[in-house]
């Protein structure tokens, strides 16, 4: 595992997002075990189990990147504000106009547009989005596409959820009927609850982690999103039900309270 994925040293790192040093290499570790394709469970055994908690290695990519205020960019995760250190000015120069793509996740958010550096399972990253902003500012994004295979896949699960189905017993089907998990191996009860979870974006929403919900894994501030729903609302009515989150999500302005412009394929 190599850290020279991070464009910042780790203690720069820990004092511009306000956390520990030992948390920053904590979830920087992590992360960069998930972009190389590990399990939550190969990260807990590689970094040793003394290092890393359950809760932060069953979190996302998206979720890392969040927490640690970084934007994937030119091979490298950048910070996602203007706050670098001076010796590190020409790296981030290099990043050029992707770094500036990544520098406003809420905005890009506001406009639906999604914001991970890797398309949710049951989607594939189609041509990307420029959309013209009410103060005349363009954002470019993904545009996620169903993916035939798995979209249905994603459907079967939230059916059997909603029908009082276990995520082990949701699992254990999908192994059974040789399903490939999202990282192409077994499915674990972590990979269905991921999925559940999201219930929000397969509806056809993006999530936006706000100050509010930082902490709370299951919540988020919702805005329409530019991409095709999976399930429609009252699944996710039911999955939010059934996990008590129903109350703890906050929804943003419509595109067309944004006064969103029609938005053109690049």
């Amino acid at each position: 595992m190599k850290e020279s994925i991070f464009l910042e040293r780790e203690v720069d790192h820990a004092r511009r997002i306000g956390l520990s040093e030992r948390r920053t290499g904590m979830l920087r570790r992590t992360l960069a075990l998930k972009r190389e394709g590990y399990t939550p469970r190969r990260i807990r055994v590689q970094m040793c189990k003394a290092n890393v908690t359950w809760r932060v290695a069953l979190r996302t990519q998206e979720e890392l990147e969040q927490e640690l205020g970084v934007a994937w960019e030119g091979g490298v995760y950048v910070p996602d504000s203007p706050a670098v250190p001076a010796e590190q000015a020409q790296a981030v120069a290099e990043a050029g106009r992707e770094q500036a793509r990544g520098s406003n996740k809420h905005l890009r958010a506001q406009y639906g547009l999604h914001n991970g550096s890797t398309a949710p399972y049951g989607y594939v990253f189609g041509p990307d989005i420029t959309i013209k902003t009410a103060d005349g500012q363009s954002l470019t994004g993904h545009s996620l596409v169903p993916d035939p295979d798995t979209a249905v896949v994603v459907a079967d699960i939230f059916a059997q959820f909603i029908g009082g189905a276990s995520p082990y017993t949701i699992a254990a089907d999908l192994n059974r009927r040789g399903i490939g998990s999202p990282n192409g191996g077994r499915w674990g009860e972590a990979n269905v609850r991921d999925i559940v979870r999201r219930a929000p974006l397969y509806s056809g929403y993006v999530v936006y982690h706000d100050a509010a919900h930082k902490q709370a894994r299951w919540t988020g501030m919702l805005y329409p999103g530019q991409h095709e729903a999976l399930i429609d609302w009252e699944t996710t009515l039911a999955v939010l039900a059934v996990t008590g989150r129903t109350l703890e999500w906050t929804f943003g302005p419509t595109r067309e309270e944004a006064t969103l412009a029609t938005p053109e394929v690049a």
